[in-house]
């Protein structure tokens, strides 16, 4: 994820700001190391969610080595263009296929059998806990994010206003697989958990009142 995040930067850079690119690149690099070295190890390729803490602290450093030029517009676009590059994932998965869901609950039963070790040994520092299908859904795939390293991270940096933006990524993923992500709460937004919900996209849920969703 963070080698496609780091071309679509460089693809924003040469359209927006050709003449500095790539020092504008450069910079993003520097910044990107540091704020790797600031954050807690959360387990590397070995968690699975690591990346999007990774290609969270790019596109924060890219916000910095632009002098804060590269903020929400220029996150809403990359993730635009981050959309086309995954969209082969709509030939794979629907998620108006329950099984598929299924096979879904069953890879994160044993993502959390390994998450809920590590934590227990003390390591993966402040990576997100889980838990899965609280809300006790039928329909679909549901789960819960508790924490959230980014949103620390964005907290101690003042980043906060750009949660939103990358939050709102969760949603136009949800889309490329034929679904609809019903949350209605988010660390970023100060909530303790980020709730997940994803049904099909020709489900009656996915047409539901559930208040505003973020």
């Amino acid at each position: 994820m963070v080698r496609n995040t780091k071309k679509l930067i460089r693809r924003y850079a040469e359209k927006y700001y050709p003449a500095e690119a790539e020092e504008l690149l450069r910079e993003t690099d520097r910044y990107y190391r540091q704020f790797l070295a600031e954050v807690p190890d959360i387990g590397g390729r070995d968690n699975m969610l690591a990346d999007n803490l990774e290609m969270g602290l790019l596109i924060f450093a890219a916000y910095e080595a632009s002098g804060h030029r590269m903020g929400a517009t220029a996150i809403d676009e990359l993730m635009e263009w981050r959309y086309e590059m995954l969209a082969p994932l709509g030939k794979l998965i629907d998620a108006n296929k329950q099984w598929q869901m299924n096979l879904g609950y069953a890879w994160y039963r044993c993502y959390k059998k390994k998450l809920d070790q590590k934590k227990a040994a003390g390591e993966w520092g402040n990576a997100w806990g889980m838990e899965i299908n609280p809300d006790r859904r039928a329909e679909g795939f549901c789960f819960h994010l508790i924490g959230c390293p980014i949103a620390a991270f964005a907290k101690a940096h003042g980043y906060e206003a750009l949660m939103p933006h990358l939050c709102a990524s969760d949603h136009g993923l949800a889309k490329l697989m034929h679904a609809k992500l019903i949350r209605t709460h988010t660390v970023a937004l100060g909530a303790e958990s980020c709730d997940y919900w994803y049904v099909g996209d020709k489900s009656a849920a996915a047409n539901g009142a559930y208040g505003e969703i973020v």
